[in-house]
């Protein structure tokens, strides 16, 4: 008996929801000082209709065609280091868990190029 699993690159995963996080938010003007710019985007359409499916897609939930990436599951995860290994390791964890991961890794990136953005402004 055979059974689909996602399978999911970590390097792969975290490097763009990184990236995707500090493309949001590159270039952006500073706010005033003690102001989260990044928090109240979650409130905003384009975090649920766009960033929140694109995330969810990398973790490896699955698109049931109502909603957007809605299906969550069991994934496996092939961790950072291991991608290029033939045959390639992987961990059996759920997509919503992993989820959580990538949703840290665009933080950083947003907050990333707030504090660059910031740092250009003191030079």
């Amino acid at each position: 008996m055979t059974q689909d699993i996602v399978v999911v690159e970590e390097a792969w995963s975290k490097d763009e929801a990184e990236a995707m996080g500090h493309r949001r938010f590159r270039g952006m003007e500073i706010p005033a000082p003690h102001v989260d710019p990044v928090e109240p985007f979650h409130d905003s359409a384009q975090w649920a209709n766009h960033v929140l499916p694109t995330l969810r897609c990398m973790a490896g939930f699955r698109d049931s065609g109502h909603g957007t990436w809605q299906i969550g599951g069991e994934i496996a995860l092939i961790e950072d280091g291991d991608e290029s290994d033939q045959p390639a390791d992987a961990v059996k964890m759920q997509a919503g868990n992993y989820l959580g991961e990538l949703v840290d890794a665009w933080h950083q990136g947003a907050y990333r190029a707030v504090e660059q953005a910031g740092s250009e402004v003191d030079q």
